[in-house]
């Protein structure tokens, strides 16, 4: 009897540590944010300075806030909503998410928001049309940073 009660516990046991795991592989996603790895490697740079000295910044990974827009050849990060209403490119960087980071429903999530993304800057990779100053390629994460109403 004793033996049946302990290879029970061990099943459940099992399965709670089972179940922990999955859901921990999952635990990257929230309501407010999606996360392939936690951050912290990069340091938190201003987008400003990025934009301003894209050398500096060529090649790193970085950590920055601003205004997102996900949309068909707009997906960018702009310093602030007006630079995004009024489409200033010079005032973003292109974004290049990884296939599959971002669903439907996440784009509509994270659309027109303040954001703190992270990925590698590459200054050669100008985004639609060529206009942007550089772009976030093998973005890792975004977080909302402060939420915005729909327009």
């Amino acid at each position: 009897m004793r033996t049946r009660a302990c290879f029970t516990s061990l099943v459940f046991l099992f399965q709670v540590v089972l179940v922990h795991s999955v859901i921990a592989d999952d635990a990257s996603r929230g309501p407010d944010y999606i996360w392939k790895n936690p951050p912290g490697g990069p340091n938190h740079s201003s987008l400003i300075q990025v934009i301003a000295n894209p050398e500096r910044f060529d090649g790193k990974r970085i950590l920055v806030d601003g205004f997102v827009q996900l949309q068909f050849e707009n997906m960018a990060l702009y310093l602030g909503k007006e630079s995004a209403d009024y489409h200033i490119p010079g005032n973003a960087v292109w974004l290049v998410f990884p296939d599959g980071f971002l669903s439907d429903a996440d784009k509509q999530k994270f659309h027109r928001q303040y954001v703190m993304i992270e990925g590698i800057f590459r200054k050669d990779h100008r985004g639609h049309r060529s206009v942007y100053p550089g772009a976030l390629t093998e973005i890792n994460g975004i977080k909302i940073i402060k939420k915005m109403e729909s327009d």
